[in-house]
């Protein structure tokens, strides 16, 4: 189990409104991370992972190979998740935005993968693999500081603000599918699909690098590599939300290759967030910002990434 003790800001609430803010003294820091410990502990101990069939050594060696942290993953059948984002909630206080095909708790450093048997079937363990390097890329962030916010009524709650392109405003319920975030994951993942496992044409084999699918404005490209059977019928090739987030990273990437190690950095320092933002925005100014805050809604990804595609000038077809 890596280690994940964390940095710990404290708010306090101030006189005039708000929150004063503050490096948590060291008692408090390691109490902190005595409890996340334990926390964590506890649902590991209700909810081994089943890695039965699974590559799990590739597929940490794959984190490893980008030199990103690693986290922990567990690997679930569908009918225990519900029972999971319930034990969370219980012992954490953290609400699970769920039902989704995988879950990654900064709070814990954990990540939660569902394991569908009719999903394996259908497109082999590996696209179970695949999950887990999505969630466990959302895991290797280092900015995960955890500020414990002191209430009007002396009671305590822990939150992790950032998970790498994501920040959580104070006050929210729960961390919502930022659109960098996610189409870093899902590139991670379609990397993996395609050079780690040998299917450059996604788990549905497409003999074609790019899919054109539908969305309310008319057909975007998808990458292939990010497609997926949901049935046995391999002529209809099935997507995530998140493979147009990552298809635009794609795109950008294609553009200045030097924007997927900076976004890589940027898992490790500040230098390479801001290295990320100024690549973004030299394709367009202010682009990074609004890609950052206008797309924050799975159903917004593909509008999103036809922003990226008007920015680089690449033709989308419309209605």
């Amino acid at each position: 189990m890596p280690n994940f003790e964390r940095e710990v800001h404290l708010l306090t609430p101030s006189t005039g409104g708000g929150y004063t803010h503050e490096y948590a003294n060291p008692a408090l820091q390691n109490q902190i991370n005595e409890t996340l410990t334990g926390w964590q502990r506890t649902i590991l101990e209700r909810f081994p992972s089943n890695d039965a069939g699974l590559d799990i050594a590739r597929v940490h060696s794959f984190i490893g190979r980008y030199g990103l942290r690693g986290a922990t993953l567990v690997n679930t059948d569908a009918r225990n998740m519900p029972h999971v984002y319930r034990t969370v909630y219980d012992v954490t206080g953290i609400q699970s935005r769920g039902p989704s095909a995988g879950m990654y708790y900064a709070e814990i450093d954990t990540a939660f993968v569902v394991r569908d048997p009719k999903l394996e079937a259908y497109n082999g363990p590996g696209f179970t693999e695949s999950l887990g390097i999505h969630e466990l890329a959302h895991g290797s962030s280092e900015y995960a500081t955890i500020r414990a916010a002191r209430g009007e009524h002396g009671s305590t709650s822990l939150v992790a603000p950032r998970i790498g392109q994501s920040i959580l405003k104070f006050g929210a319920e729960h961390i919502p599918p930022f659109f960098l975030e996610e189409g870093l994951a899902e590139y991670l993942s379609g990397v993996y699909v395609a050079e780690d496992l040998g299917l450059q044409g996604g788990f549905s084999e497409l003999p074609w690098p790019v899919t054109w699918v539908n969305d309310k404005s008319g057909q975007l490209p998808l990458q292939s590599r990010y497609s997926f059977r949901r049935s046995r019928r391999a002529n209809q090739p099935s997507f995530s939300y998140s493979a147009f987030a990552a298809t635009a990273i794609g795109f950008m990437q294609a553009s200045n290759p030097q924007l997927f190690p900076a976004l890589l950095r940027a898992r490790h320092d500040a230098a390479g967030l801001r290295e990320v933002a100024k690549i973004i925005d030299a394709f367009q100014p202010g682009l990074y910002r609004e890609l950052r805050d206008s797309y924050n809604d799975e159903e917004l990804f593909s509008s999103g990434l036809r922003r990226v595609m008007s920015a680089l000038d690449i033709p989308a077809q419309t209605r």
